[in-house]
């Protein structure tokens, strides 16, 4: 599970003509299925997650900040799946899911099995001193040094790796591997870093002048105090380059992961899904990262992938999706059946079977507290 990917940043989503190297993902949706319309049901990393691993919308649950993460008396897929006899393993502490002592009932293990050696940090209780620079007001850190490639990611693909060996005999298992890249501070080292000329690749339209109709009041505001119309195309396109170089670094790691399950004879057993909490703007209107009440097609479309135990191959399910269905098709794939109440729809008609409907609408929200923004999203209209 990668951290702010946009669906159009995979080669398998956009076609040959993509401009970002993601032959491992790519390989991966030939051998399984690609969802093109599968939504997130908000736009920030805790929010989205709380939400896809309850199964319920962000107003059934409350889960609008980062703070107010999933409760011990809250039902989660995971803690369900461990309850039922499952060996739940989640070998990254990125702490941004569940609240206190719900780690210890929802996952069997917790941790590294290798350590990093390099972990950003994020807060030593002195504010960081703030870089209002183009550069920084765009989370631009550029080259970093190769002995920082053993970071947070790294250490989670090795610990993978080391787990496979010798997972659980005895009993089903889950492994669940929360990544941090491509989520900025946008830096990456060699060789991913001069991976893309910035000169060949495509203009970032971010001039928001040439759009046309309404636009949410907080894109001028975030425009007018992170002064991003000081970005020239060069450096909307240097962005670009460096969180696709990020990309194609996550794209061989999660190459290694499937090489590993191919060694192991594990692939025909083993259900493998490929997907991420929200999206990125890189330029899109002018903005960076994302925004809590940003539902923007860059911020909540999906790159969802499914493989594996003789699901089917080559697959594209257009049908419309949320990721709050995740948590009923976890448990019609698993065989715990329904086990608690949740606004899901299980995946597995349109996965498994010749059903080509789903839903009619997709539906994100954004903001917090009693003012909050909703977006609807149907093959036939988009509506903010």
């Amino acid at each position: 599970m990668p951290d702010q990917l946009r669906f159009d940043s995979l080669g398998c989503a956009t076609g040959p003509a993509s401009e970002v190297k993601t032959p491992n993902i790519d390989a991966f949706a030939a051998r399984g299925s690609l969802f093109t319309n599968c939504y997130t049901q908000a736009s920030v990393c805790s929010q989205s997650r709380c939400s896809m691993f309850t199964g319920t919308y962000p107003h059934v649950s409350g889960h609008r900040s980062l703070e107010n993460l999933i409760k011990p008396w809250e039902p989660n897929i995971f803690r369900t799946l461990k309850e039922n006899g499952y060996h739940v393993a989640c070998l990254a502490p990125r702490g941004d899911t569940f609240a206190p002592t719900v780690t210890e009932l929802s996952v069997t293990e917790y941790g590294f099995l290798e350590t990093p050696e390099y972990v950003p940090k994020f807060g030593n209780g002195t504010p960081p001193e703030k870089d209002e620079s183009i550069w920084g007001r765009l989370f631009y850190r550029g080259r970093r040094d190769a002995d920082k490639c053993l970071d947070y990611d790294e250490a989670v693909v090795r610990s993978a790796l080391t787990w496979l060996d010798c997972p659980p005999k005895d009993k089903p298992w889950v492994l669940f591997m929360p990544l941090i890249f491509p989520h900025c501070p946008f830096q990456v080292e060699e060789p991913y870093f001069s991976m893309y000329d910035r000169t060949k690749l495509s203009s970032i339209e971010a001039d928001h002048e040439k759009k046309t109709g309404y636009e949410p009041r907080y894109m001028k505001s975030i425009r007018d105090r992170y002064g991003t119309d000081r970005a020239t195309d060069e450096i909307w396109k240097e962005i670009k380059a460096t969180y696709y170089g990020m990309i194609t670094r996550l794209d061989d790691q999660f190459g290694r992961v499937i090489q590993k399950i191919e060694d192991l004879g594990l692939w025909k057993d083993t259900v493998t899904m490929f997907f991420t909490d929200h999206g990125e703007y890189l330029g899109d209107h002018g903005l960076i990262e994302k925004w809590p009440s940003g539902l923007s097609d860059t911020l909540v479309h999906e790159p969802l992938i499914i493989g594996g135990a003789g699901l089917p191959e080559g697959k594209r399910i257009d049908a419309m999706t949320e990721m709050v269905d995740f948590v009923p098709t976890m448990m019609e794939l698993t065989g715990i059946g329904e086990s608690y109440a949740h606004n899901g729809l299980s995946w597995v008609p349109i996965l498994c079977g010749d059903e080509t409907n789903h839903k009619e609408y997709a539906f994100s929200e954004g903001g917090s507290l009693c003012r909050r923004n909703l977006f609807w999203s149907s093959p036939r209209t988009r509506t903010i």
